[in-house]
């Protein structure tokens, strides 16, 4: 697939835990966005002269009445201290409105279609392309189990997402 860029609006700027964000990223005329497998992630291009990749984190099922394409991408973000740069200009400078300029999604993590079973582990902001393979997944009907790591219900990103996937979620908090 040709890799191109694209520019997109910030639909909408959801704080998810003090330190995660999630971002929706659509059209900016309401178009189709090139669709996507679970896993692909997207190079978004920052203020500041940044470049980060982040992970597409959610399954947006595409039907063949609305073609190949997808309404939206959402990516979560975690707010790095210690981070050069990135995380920061998304988190303080990027508002609902806003224009980014972002690559065509491309996916180096997909799913392996033969397996039976699919055992999925994430810890912390890792959980986002694994969200969206959950989702896929789920919507499918194969079994998987998806094992989500954090340090406690507070730190859990995507926390809404996770339980509309129901009993093949397990969650593992560090907190006693």
């Amino acid at each position: 697939m040709l890799d191109r860029t694209l520019t997109v609006r910030v639909s909408r700027k959801q704080r998810l835990t003090a330190d995660v964000t999630a971002f929706e990223l659509v059209h900016p005329w309401g178009r189709t966005l090139p669709g996507y497998q679970a896993g692909a992630h997207i190079d978004v291009y920052l203020p500041g002269g940044f470049m980060r990749q982040y992970s597409l984190a959610q399954a947006e099922p595409t039907s063949a009445a609305a073609g190949p394409g997808c309404t939206r991408y959402v990516i979560g973000v975690k707010r790095e201290a210690a981070g050069r740069g990135g995380s920061a200009s998304l988190h303080e400078r990027v508002q609902e409105g806003d224009l980014l300029a972002i690559s065509t999604p491309r996916n180096t993590f997909p799913l392996h279609p033969q397996a039976h079973h699919h055992l999925l582990l994430a810890g912390g902001i890792g959980l986002t392309p694994l969200l969206a393979m959950a989702q896929q997944l789920k919507r499918e009907g194969r079994p998987f189990t998806l094992c989500v790591f954090a340090r406690s219900r507070a730190h859990l990103a995507f926390a809404d997402a996770l339980a509309a996937l129901g009993s093949d979620v397990r969650l593992h908090f560090d907190e006693v």
